[in-house]
């Protein structure tokens, strides 16, 4: 029988969801998909996204809030050693809003590799190169955690359990509709970018099924064909 813990500790939100997901994540991108300027499937859009929503998230946590997407990004540029090369406004306004809701940035995205980062063209159009914003934002990781306290830590962490019970009472309707599938066991991540375990003691998988806020079950280890993984079980 598995049991139930509390949900992660900020020590274990830093190192299972922002070192081992977040950082594995942007490494994995911008480590496969090698940068190919001018050419299509150079992942621009998807990676100026997934970076500019990092942000957005986890300086939410340093603010202790969950609104204002240019304050949340203004406050995690506190953790680039060069936060003078961005403007928070044009990177959430032009950028992360224009990729979120018109999925067309609302300037140009790179991935030359350019400093400064953020400049615009003798024709007046602001372009970001992501290439550049990735590598920054992964060097910034490390102070983010070392900054982030847990005062802020719970205060972020219980906005955002409140805002998903709310979101799963309002689609509840739609969600009893839903098949119900089990979850199959998954083996270890076997990834080149992945450098650090989880403080749970394993390397966590590409699916995440609980959130930080949610109880969090021990893992059962299996073995099938020769390769361990883990199985999450509850009887």
């Amino acid at each position: 029988m598995t049991k139930k813990t509390e949900g992660l500790t900020r020590e274990e939100f830093l190192t299972d969801f922002v070192d081992n997901w977040i950082k594995e994540d942007v490494l994995r991108m911008v480590g496969v998909i090698k940068a190919m300027p001018g050419t299509v499937g150079n992942i621009n859009f998807p990676l100026g996204l997934s970076v500019l929503a990092y942000m957005d998230f986890l300086g939410g946590f340093l603010r202790g809030a969950d609104r204002d997407i240019t304050a949340n990004i203004a406050e995690y540029l506190t953790c680039f050693d060069n936060s003078a090369e961005y403007k928070a406004g044009i990177l959430a306004d032009l950028f992360r809003n224009g990729l979120s809701h018109d999925y067309f940035a609302r300037g140009g995205i790179s991935r030359d590799g350019k400093r400064p980062p953020l400049y615009k063209t003798p024709e007046g159009q602001v372009i970001l190169d992501i290439e550049t914003l990735a590598n920054d934002f992964i060097v910034s990781l490390p102070k983010f955690s070392a900054v982030l306290t847990d005062e802020q830590y719970l205060k972020r962490i219980g906005l955002l359990e409140a805002n998903y019970h709310q979101k799963m009472e309002a689609l509840k309707e739609e969600i009893n509709t839903l098949p119900i599938q089990p979850v199959p066991p998954r083996p270890l991540a076997n990834s080149a970018f992945i450098t650090t375990t989880s403080t749970s003691g394993y390397v966590p998988r590409s699916t995440a099924s609980t959130l930080p806020f949610q109880p969090k079950f021990q893992e059962i280890k299996w073995k099938k064909g020769g390769q361990e993984g883990l199985l999450d079980e509850e009887n």
